[in-house]
């Protein structure tokens, strides 16, 4: 593929920004490789509370249909991951380490986000559940194991056993 009409400038410099159905808009420069966040949907953990999540998704036809043939992998659950996109890097990570209580009331109901979404896709028929959040650098885990244990095991706990309880496989990738 190529990049689109209008995103390459005099200098030959790809350049891009694209919204995602989160409402986060994202800065493109190299073609093919993830934009990094530059407007987020809301300012702060407070008004995340009145933020409205993107609708479920509806592909359930489409599951049965592939699933006659296929193992059914879907998902894209990510707890981290959407953390940093829908607020600036930095301050999650200030509010993980201080555990915020506005930013914890947060994480609370995007996990509960991601259950409906995982029930959903449960129901239309995925075979395998894809969870993936990068917590790893180049040396070490961006956070400490305690604060991992402390602030998302709990919630990752939540997500993996409703999959497991409902018979399906976890997939989780994690850089790091």
């Amino acid at each position: 593929p190529e990049p689109p009409a209008g995103t390459i400038d005099s200098t030959g410099a790809y350049r891009e920004r694209r919204r995602d159905t989160w409402g986060v808009e994202f800065e493109y420069s190299t073609f093919g490789i993830q934009g990094i966040p530059c407007r987020f949907p809301f300012d702060g953990w407070e008004q995340g509370m009145d933020y409205e999540f993107p609708p479920l998704p509806s592909n359930a036809e489409e599951i049965q249909e592939h699933r006659k043939r296929y193992l059914i992998f879907e998902g894209g659950v990510a707890i981290f991951e959407r953390l940093h996109a829908l607020q600036p890097f930095e301050q999650v990570l200030i509010d993980i380490h201080t555990r915020d209580p506005r930013f914890l009331r947060f994480l609370d109901r995007l996990t509960d986000y991601w259950c409906e979404y995982i029930d959903v896709l449960i129901e239309s028929g995925a075979d395998v559940i894809f969870f993936g959040d990068d917590w790893g650098t180049q040396t070490s885990s961006i956070i400490s194991p305690v604060l991992f244990r402390e602030v998302f095991l709990p919630r990752y706990a939540r997500l993996f056993s409703r999959v497991k309880n409902a018979g399906k496989l976890i997939f989780l990738h994690s850089c790091g």
